[in-house]
């Protein structure tokens, strides 16, 4: 699938509409920096490589909430976000690029609103911008790794990597992703007792009993022991109140659901040894 890369410049929005178009069929949204407030509809992914900012930036944002943000690793800076490190340096809309493409598991990019040119100004904070020449290196590194995947909406980019045409769409929407990460919450769990101690439901990321990611629901005063990264945005300031630790024979269990109550027997008779086996060869 194709994401569209939201980037700083005026032209932004019109671009992406007309990429989107282009496409013509269900496509990722990854933004960076400032484009994540304003764009209103879905955020696959949010990167910058300003993560001092990104905490303010979020609760300013008009839409619904990011699917997963990224930031530079070896900052020390939300904890809540995932750490990737960023292999171009080439802007924070090169970095959310290098996202979509590694993490997010999509198969090609467009960039929207990344002419890369000074004088194209940002629709925010207006003038020009005196850093394009500096980040343009690692545009030209992108190109040299995965070009055949990334294309551009105008300016600069657009002669560097040429403008998205439908044979490319084509080409491209299905081909092998270059990898695809789970979010940070799925790839670090312990058990914990989460506890709603708000007085309406509350959701979370939990994993299920297969290792799937799945979204729980508390109702008020409910406590349920669940695999979960304790670093989730909920469990930080809000209702959702955490206690115990790692404990990976603990099943996820709630306590309004006595039927979930009888895992542990289930799994103890499966653990229960059996007998001995006649030859050593047979062991294991």
């Amino acid at each position: 699938m194709i994401a569209l890369i939201l980037g700083g410049a005026p032209s932004v929005f019109e671009e992406v509409r007309a990429a989107a178009a282009l496409i013509g069929r269900r496509h990722m949204v990854v933004a960076a920096n400032l484009a994540g407030i304003h764009w209103p509809g879905k955020l696959d992914a949010w990167a910058t490589e300003h993560p001092e900012c990104l905490g303010r930036w979020r609760s300013e944002r008009k839409g619904p909430a990011a699917a997963r943000y990224f930031v530079p690793a070896g900052l020390g800076l939300c904890p809540w976000a995932e750490q990737v490190r960023d292999r171009w340096n080439g802007s924070s809309g090169l970095y959310a690029a290098q996202c979509a493409l590694t993490e997010v598991g999509a198969t090609a990019i467009i960039l929207c609103g990344i002419p890369m040119d000074s004088e194209a100004g940002h629709f925010i904070n207006p003038g020009s911008w005196a850093g394009t020449g500096d980040y343009r290196w690692g545009f030209e590194a992108a190109l040299r790794e995965f070009g055949g995947r990334i294309r551009s909406m105008g300016g600069w980019t657009a002669g560097l990597f040429g403008k998205p045409s439908p044979e490319w769409v084509g080409a491209v929407e299905n081909i092998k992703p270059l990898g695809s990460t789970a979010p940070q919450h799925a790839r670090i769990a312990e058990m914990h007792t989460i506890t709603n101690t708000g007085k309406s439901s509350a959701k979370f990321w939990a994993k299920d009993e297969r290792g799937q990611l799945q979204l729980q629901r508390l109702a008020p005063g409910e406590s349920v022991d669940a695999e979960i990264d304790p670093n989730q945005p909920k469990f930080i300031g809000g209702d959702l109140k955490l206690s115990g630790g790692d404990d990976a024979a603990k099943p996820a269990t709630r306590t309004a659901r006595p039927k979930a109550a009888a895992k542990p027997k289930a799994r103890a008779a499966r653990a229960a040894p059996t007998p001995a086996p006649v030859a050593p060869a047979d062991e294991g």
